[in-house]
C-alpha cells in the first residue's frame, strides 16, 4: 500500500532533516511518497527536502491557510493513504507508520491519529519531559450528538473532539469527500466533528507518538492560547476553563527542582521560562473570558483582529542559557 506524507513547511532548516530522516528510516514496506508545501522557504528548507526527493509545491506568501494548504497535498498525493506531520516534528520510532497503516485493514476506518509529546532533550521545556502514566489503550470515537455535546464540559467536549495533524493518517477518499475547512487553527478537530457526524469510524492510538516542542515566549503563548479559544468557541460554542496558574507552576518547579539531570542554572532558567509562558497562557484565557463576558461575541472578533493579526511562527530554543 502506498503511503504519501504531507507537511507544510516555512523556513524549516532548523528541524526538517530531523523530520524527514524519521520519515525514511521507517520499516514499513510500502511506497513513502513526500509532499512539502513550502511556503517560499528562503533558509535551504528546499535543499533538505530535495535530498529526500521530495516534490515540492509552492504556497505564494500570504496564502497560507491551515486547512486550505493541507487539502492542496491531498489533490497532489498518488496514494490511497495520507499520513500529516509539521516540520518541527519527528517520528518516535522506526514503526510508527506501519502501526497507523494496520488500522486500515478494517475498511470502515477512515482516519487514525496519534500523540504528540515532549522528548527529554535539554534544550525543551523539561517540565512537560513526556512519561507515559499509564498504559496505551486504543480509543474508537464514536459519532457526536451535536444536541449532547453542547452538555459536556470543556474537557469533555474536548476529548470528543481531540484530533491532531501533527500525527494523523487519512484516507485520501475521506478528505476529498470531507476537506479541511480553512481557517488559521483547529482545522484537525473541526474535520473530525463533522467526520463523527457523518458516522465515520475514526481512531485515536495512543501508543503512535511523534515528537515536537515549541519553545514559548509570554508573547507566542498569548497569542497562540487566545486563537486557539476563539476557534473553539467559534467553531463549538467551547468556552476555556481558567487556568491553575499558581497550583500549575508550583508543580512545574517541584518537577524542575527534582531533575538531576539539570543544572542549577538550567533549573533557574527554566523556572522563569515556565513562568512567562504559563503566565501568557493565563492572560489569554483571562482576556478571552472577561471579553466575552462583557462585550459578547462581538467583542471576540474585534480582540480577535487585535490579538492575533500575525501569530508568530513555533520556534525551537537558540542559544545557551
Amino acid at each position: 500500500m502506498r503511503i504519501t506524507v504531507v507537511i507544510p513547511v516555512k523556513n524549516g532548516s532548523a528541524t526538517l532533516d530531523r523530520c524527514l530522516s524519521s520519515i525514511s528510516n521507517q520499516t514499513l514496506g510500502a511506497f513513502v511518497e513526500l509532499i512539502i508545501l513550502d511556503s517560499m522557504s528562503t533558509d535551504g528548507s528546499r535543499e533538505i527536502a530535495k535530498k529526500y526527493n521530495a516534490s515540492i509545491i509552492d504556497i505564494p506568501s500570504g496564502t497560507f491557510d491551515h486547512g486550505g494548504t493541507r487539502n492542496i497535498g491531498v489533490k497532489a498525493a498518488n496514494s490511497d493513504i495520507i499520513f500529516f506531520t509539521v516540520q518541527d516534528a519527528y517520528l518516535s520510532d522506526e514503526n510508527m507508520l506501519g502501526v497507523m497503516l494496520n488500522h486500515f485493514k478494517d475498511t470502515n476506518v477512515m482516519a487514525v491519529t496519534g500523540h504528540q509529546a515532549v522528548p527529554h532533550d535539554k534544550d525543551k521545556n523539561p517540565a512537560v519531559w513526556f512519561k507515559r502514566m499509564t498504559e496505551p489503550m486504543i480509543e474508537v470515537k464514536h459519532f457526536v450528538d451535536p444536541l449532547e455535546l453542547q452538555y459536556l464540559n470543556p474537557a469533555e467536549k474536548l476529548s470528543k473532539l481531540g484530533w491532531d495533524n501533527v500525527v494523523s493518517m487519512y484516507r485520501k477518499m475521506s478528505l476529498l469527500e470531507l476537506p479541511f475547512i480553512k481557517t488559521e487553527f483547529a482545522e484537525d478537530a473541526f474535520w473530525c466533528y463533522e467526520a463523527l457526524l457523518k458516522g465515520w469510524k475514526l481512531i485515536y492510538d495512543p501508543s503512535v507518538v511523534v515528537y515536537h516542542y515549541h519553545h514559548k515566549s509570554f508573547d507566542y503563548s498569548y497569542k497562540v492560547s487566545w486563537s486557539v479559544n476563539y476557534h473553539l468557541f467559534s467553531f463549538f460554542k467551547l468556552k476555556p476553563t481558567l487556568p491553575a496558574f499558581f497550583s500549575m507552576l508550583v508543580k512545574r518547579i517541584y518537577q524542575l527542582v527534582k531533575n538531576n539531570r539539570l543544572t542549577f542554572s538550567e533549573k533557574l532558567y527554566w523556572i522563569n521560562y515556565n513562568l512567562k509562558s504559563d503566565l501568557g497562557n493565563f492572560m489569554a484565557v483571562s482576556n478571552f473570558l472577561w471579553t466575552l463576558r462583557f462585550f459578547g461575541r462581538q467583542g471576540i472578533e474585534k480582540s480577535y483582529l487585535k490579538n492575533c493579526e500575525k501569530i508568530p511562527q513555533g520556534k525551537q530554543k537558540i542559544g545557551k542559557h
